[in-house]
């Protein structure tokens, strides 16, 4: 699983949401959503690489890998199997 340090990182350069979605060309409710941390399986990197581009920072510093839960993947790959 993955989260954007987006709200953090607009903090840190005294960035608006308004100001980003015009710097990135993506729309502001979609900034939204990604500083609320609703990062979908639809979000691209494309879009993850314009935010980065936009904040002045490495994809790396952007994007935060989290643990994964083991119990959840497990019981997903047996399903089905019997």
């Amino acid at each position: 699983m993955f989260r954007l340090r987006l709200k953090e990182l607009m903090g840190q350069k005294g960035m608006t949401s308004e100001q980003v979605a015009t710097a990135s060309g993506l729309s502001l409710r979609t900034i939204k959503a990604l500083c609320r941390d609703i990062v979908s399986g639809r979000t691209r990197l494309s879009t993850v690489e314009r935010l980065a581009d936009v904040l002045g920072v490495a994809l790396g510093e952007l994007v935060e890998r989290l643990p994964t839960q083991r119990g959840k993947r497990q019981s997903r790959e047996g399903e089905g199997e019997q």
